[in-house]
């Protein structure tokens, strides 16, 4: 009698377990991990399916060499196959440089401008160009992606600015609007149930609490899509979103152990939205609802009552092309205005609050943001912000955009809170900012932009090259020069297309053109910055820079300085050289006095 009981609690738990893993027969032919659901890899998958075949030829070999033909001794060491299995997929990839640049040191910039000065270049002119493969002030320290900014920094200002706008009381009523995967990435990870399905509940019960939090009567959770070739890419790579990928097949699948690895992926969290899209409007709820669902391109409301079946309902009129949650929370606040004096977005992306600010004219509803955690939770009146800053509100977001944001660069060494102080104190600079954003291209430089980076950088001048030659003789360092013409024309173009996205949030379909010509190339199958469109420098400087000539004096066609028709300088090897400049002579003999 034990022994059947013992017996059959083993069953059970060996039906548990099977009942637990990934169903391997599904519509795809993609293969699977039965214990995680997760994604094999082309090398994977090409290994595990050919696996014996691979090691059969193996045996053929062995056999042949080492018993037939004893070409090879018996004993030597077998070299193992190396195949890939979902052991080693698990592994995290380290991310390659966004930019394959030239690793040259930062001697080179100044090398470039001695071999224009001793060739009696205009040195004005040389420093019209570029004179590195990637822009200084536009780029990271180690040239490999954009430079960054601290984005916060503009709301914190905003926040002094209108000191009023923090409010201690909450909505009577309200609707809320939630990003959706900031709400799943806040949850504790060392306190997520093991499975999936428990992990929805846990979702929909931290989505009503939210949203009674500022009593609330609708929520709407809205997530993001992760497009192929996006203009979010460039962060994306940044962050090394390349974690293993993930099949979630049932609500009993267990979780990955390594959950923020697996939220590196942005595949993982669209599947993990389209499991929560499926699976919230089952759940049974303990009090009343009424919840909207954007976490894919059907949107669907659900009403939730204790006891009885959730009522579903498409809403057409709601599905977007939105890319990114930071305007599609916009479009969900707008549509929760028709019925709702007051709408509450949830989010810790301070890009929603400068949307929000800057569209906030256009929301027949008072608009409120909800940020922060623990002690520096606070709720912000982003309605009462745009009045207070007038006309810097509707450009705001262009000047956000202008000045760096996940997708655009900043200007190395010039914050948002200088920028902001700027604009407003010019009329000019608004009416410029005003420019961007009409339209996802920008054929040329908007009259005014290069004025206005020139500001930023403390100089009257209207020309950004008359700027960065200034700059320059002030003794400024590489880096903090401002960026040549070329450079700043993609950059604006990146700062135009993202502003009209952003502008474009309460349209549904924003039918956005392709970033390519727009400030970004395609390169590989991927997008990446373009960050000029002319060469970096004159063929006069990097054409044949210096030679090594020891034993001639450079008097023949052997020195490819004399060959190229260009004088040598400091930076060639030549020795008792008779090609040198006048200017340079007289420098080595006043260094030779020097010395006596």
């Amino acid at each position: 009698m034990f022994r059947a009981v013992k017996d059959s609690k083993d069953v059970q738990s060996l039906l548990d377990v099977l009942t637990s893993l990934v169903n391997p027969f599904g519509d795809d032919s993609t293969l699977l991990s039965l214990s995680s659901g997760a994604v094999a890899d082309q090398q994977t998958t090409t290994d595990l399916l050919t696996a014996k075949e691979i090691g059969e030829n193996r045996l053929d070999g062995f056999v042949k060499e080492r018993l037939i033909d004893k070409s090879v001794d018996f004993f030597a060491a077998i070299k193992t196959a190396k195949l890939k299995t979902f052991a080693g997929t698990s592994k995290r990839k380290t991310a390659k440089p966004e930019y394959q640049v030239i690793k040259s040191d930062r001697s080179l910039f100044i090398q470039l401008l001695m071999v224009a000065k001793e060739r009696d270049l205009d040195l004005k002119q040389i420093l019209s160009y570029s004179l590195s493969p990637v822009p200084g002030c536009l780029s990271s320290s180690d040239l490999t992606s954009i430079a960054k900014t601290t984005k916060s920094s503009l709301l914190k200002h905003m926040e002094t600015v209108v000191p009023d706008c923090q409010l201690h009381i909450k909505p009577a009523e309200c609707a809320v609007v939630i990003d959706a995967m900031a709400l799943i990435q806040s949850l504790p990870s060392q306190r997520l149930p093991g499975k999936f399905g428990a992990f929805a509940e846990l979702v929909l019960e931290r989505s009503f609490q939210i949203a009674k939090q500022f009593n609330g009567t609708r929520v709407d959770l809205v997530g993001d899509r992760y497009d192929v070739n996006s203009i979010k890419d460039v962060e994306r790579r940044r962050r090394n979103q390349s974690a293993q990928q993930f099949k979630i097949d049932r609500p009993d699948q267990a979780l990955p152990v390594q959950w923020k690895e697996f939220l590196r992926s942005g595949a993982n969290k669209a599947v993990l939205q389209s499991f929560l899209s499926r699976q919230l409007p089952l759940q049974q709820p303990k009090e009343m609802m009424t919840m909207v669902l954007a976490m894919e391109y059907e949107v669907r409301k659900c009403t939730f009552k204790p006891g009885a079946a959730t009522i579903t309902e498409d809403l057409p009129y709601l599905k977007s092309d939105h890319e990114e949650a930071d305007t599609r929370l916009l479009l969900h606040a707008n549509d929760c205005a028709s019925s709702s004096n007051t709408v509450v977005i949830w989010s810790p992306d301070t890009d929603v609050a400068v949307i929000g600010i800057g569209l906030a004219d256009k929301i027949s509803a008072n608009v409120l943001f909800a940020t922060g955690t623990g002690k520096n939770q606070r709720l912000l009146d982003l309605t009462k912000i745009s009045h207070n800053i007038g006309q810097l509100a509707p450009v705001l977001p262009q000047l956000h955009a202008f000045t760096g944001c996940d997708t655009t660069s900043s200007f190395y060494g010039k914050g948002k809170k200088a920028a902001f102080t700027l604009a407003k104190a010019n009329d000019d600079h608004i009416t410029t900012l005003q420019l961007l954003g009409k339209e996802f291209a920008l054929p040329s430089l908007p009259p005014g932009i290069e004025k206005l980076t020139c500001a930023l950088y403390g100089s009257s001048s209207s020309n950004i090259n008359d700027a960065r030659f200034d700059a320059f003789k002030n003794g400024t360092t590489e880096k903090a020069l401002p960026p040549n013409a070329d450079c700043l024309l993609l950059h604006t173009k990146r700062a135009n297309y993202q502003s009209k996205i952003w502008l474009s949030a309460l349209q549904p379909m924003i039918a956005a053109e392709s970033p390519v010509g727009n400030g970004w190339e395609e390169e590989g199958g991927e997008l990446k910055i373009k960050w000029m469109d002319g060469p970096s420098a004159p063929k006069s400087v990097m054409q044949t820079t210096k030679c090594q000539c020891k034993a001639n004096p450079c008097t023949g066609n052997r020195c490819s300085c004399l060959k190229a028709g260009m004088k040598c300088t400091a930076l060639c090897g030549c020795r008792d050289c008779n090609n040198r400049s006048v200017a340079m002579d007289s420098e080595e003999e006043s260094d030779d006095d020097d010395e006596f």
